[in-house]
C-alpha cells in the first residue's frame, strides 16, 4: 500500500495546449456537432492523459466522440462505433466519411493531432489524417501541430427533414458500408427493416424506397 488516493498515472498537467482553446473558438457556438478523431475510450495525449474528452470543455457545441459510456440514442452510438471501428483496424474508407459525419450531425471533424496513440494502440494520428485528407466532402480550414479541423460540405444540418428514404436491413455496421459503397450521401432518412412491421415494409416497397441488405 502506498498511503496515496489517486493512481500516479492520473497525476498530471492535463492542460490542453493554446492551439486547442484557439481552434475551439474559431468553431464558435452552434447547434452543429463536431465529431473528434481518432476516438479513444480514455483520452491521452502528448501533455496528459486526462480520461474524460477535454473537448467537451471547451466547445460551444456538441461533441460527437467515443467514450465509456453512450452519449447519445441507440442507433447513434451503433453508427458512431462502427465507424471508429474502422478507423482502429485499419479499414477505413475515404467515402464513408463525409456521409457518417452528416447522418452523425456534425458540420466538423476535429482531428487531434496530439493524441498518444501508444497507450491503448488506438489508431494513430497520421493514420487517420491519411484517410481524411483523400475524403470527398472535406475541406480543411484550420490546420497546426495539435489540431487539424475538417469542414464538412454540404451539411444539411442536425434536424433536417430527407427527401430520400432508404430500407436497411442491418446495423450501424451496414450504415457504415453502404456509405464506403457510395450508397448513401448522408441526407437520407434510414429506416431499419427490422423496425418495421408487415405493412410498413409493404407501404416502403410501393414508394420504390431502396433497400440495402
Amino acid at each position: 500500500w502506498t498511503a496515496t488516493l489517486i493512481d500516479e498515472n492520473l497525476l498530471n498537467d492535463g492542460s490542453p495546449p493554446t492551439t486547442w482553446s484557439d481552434a475551439a473558438t474559431e468553431l464558435g457556438a452552434s447547434e452543429s456537432r463536431v465529431w473528434q478523431l481518432p476516438g479513444t475510450e480514455s483520452q491521452n495525449f502528448t501533455w496528459g492523459y486526462t480520461v474524460d474528452p477535454p473537448l467537451a470543455g471547451l466547445l460551444d457545441r456538441p461533441l460527437v466522440t467515443r467514450d465509456w459510456l453512450p452519449l447519445g440514442s441507440p442507433a447513434m452510438m451503433d453508427h458512431l462505433f462502427a465507424a471508429d471501428d474502422r478507423w482502429q483496424n485499419g479499414t477505413a474508407d475515404p467515402q464513408m466519411v463525409a456521409p457518417i459525419a452528416r447522418l452523425l450531425g456534425a458540420d466538423t471533424i476535429w482531428l487531434s493531432r496530439d493524441a498518444a496513440s501508444s497507450r491503448f494502440h488506438t489508431a494513430t494520428p497520421d493514420s487517420v489524417a491519411a484517410v481524411l485528407d483523400d475524403a470527398p466532402g472535406l475541406r480543411v480550414t484550420t490546420d497546426n501541430e495539435a489540431v487539424t479541423l475538417y469542414s464538412v460540405e454540404q451539411f444539411p444540418g442536425v434536424v433536417r427533414s430527407a427527401a430520400t428514404e432508404v430500407l436497411l436491413s442491418g446495423s450501424g455496421d451496414g450504415v457504415v458500408d453502404a456509405a464506403s459503397a457510395g450508397l448513401l450521401t448522408g441526407d437520407e432518412a434510414i429506416r431499419y427493416t427490422a423496425d418495421l412491421d408487415a405493412t410498413a415494409l409493404r407501404e416502403a416497397a410501393a414508394r420504390r424506397a431502396p433497400l440495402i441488405v
